[in-house]
């Protein structure tokens, strides 16, 4: 699955003050739709996400905000979606 960090900025109204949010998804689509569940669109901005910027793991990487780790803050979390579908026990006569 593909990474995309979502990074913050240095307003007080964003779910981090700098840093990033990685998350796991096969599309940016589905990464931003997970990330609406944990960070919500604030009420000013509806229809944008609560967050600076999303970049793909290649993007992030030659970003400076890989390089400077947003002023010294980081991965501030990592949101991961999983799926298990367990193995269906043969039914006997």
């Amino acid at each position: 699955m593909a990474k995309f960090y979502f990074t913050y900025g240095f307003d007080t109204r964003y779910p981090f003050f700098g840093g990033w949010t990685e998350i796991e998804a096969p599309r940016q689509s589905d990464a931003c739709t997970i990330f609406k569940m944990y960070h919500p669109d604030r009420p000013d901005s509806a229809g944008r996400l609560n967050c600076s910027g999303i970049y793909t793991e290649s993007e992030f990487q030659n970003n400076k905000a890989y390089v400077d780790a947003h002023c010294g803050r980081g991965c501030r979390e990592r949101i991961t979606l999983t799926r298990e579908v367990p193995a269906l026990k043969s039914e006997a006569p």
